[in-house]
């Protein structure tokens, strides 16, 4: 049985006005896989894959107001960007501006050969790109 130790990963849940966008663009475009939709009440949560960690998507019954402007996500203290790791961080930012996604923060090179940009989801979460080429390496048992 595996402990929560050797899960080592963090769910992370977003509490959204509208699924459907939402489950599109995490699916399509960043390649998520839709695990479970679980029926609250008058609620719904919607949980989607991502290697070991879970995205879900909380529906309320009552739609919550909406982020007053998501482009200031560095504004305030607080959870405010996660991290996808991704094998090509300039083609998956482009997936997302073809998706419609706002663009926060370009390409941005990193040492080591990783880059990194920020985009918003349909809800104007900030989510970061991370490439990083020696995670990569690790995974398929190559040397970077």
């Amino acid at each position: 049985m595996e402990t929560a130790l050797e899960h080592r990963a963090f769910d992370v849940g977003f509490v959204t006005r509208d699924a459907e966008p939402m489950q599109r663009f995490y699916q399509d475009v960043l390649g998520l896989q839709h695990i479970a939709t679980i029926p609250l009440g008058p609620d719904t949560l919607i949980k989607l894959a991502y290697g070991r960690s879970i995205l879900k998507l909380y529906v309320p019954g009552t739609p919550p107001e909406p982020c007053a402007d998501p482009k200031q996500w560095a504004a305030h203290a607080g959870i405010r960007y996660i991290t996808v790791p991704v094998d090509d961080a300039r083609a998956t930012l482009e997936r997302c501006r073809n998706a419609g996604a706002p663009i926060y923060s370009e390409i941005v090179e990193l040492p080591a050969d990783r880059r990194a940009a920020i985009v918003g989801d349909p809800d104007g979460n900030a989510i970061e790109l991370f490439e990083d080429p020696t995670t990569m390496a690790r995974k398929t048992g190559e040397t970077a």
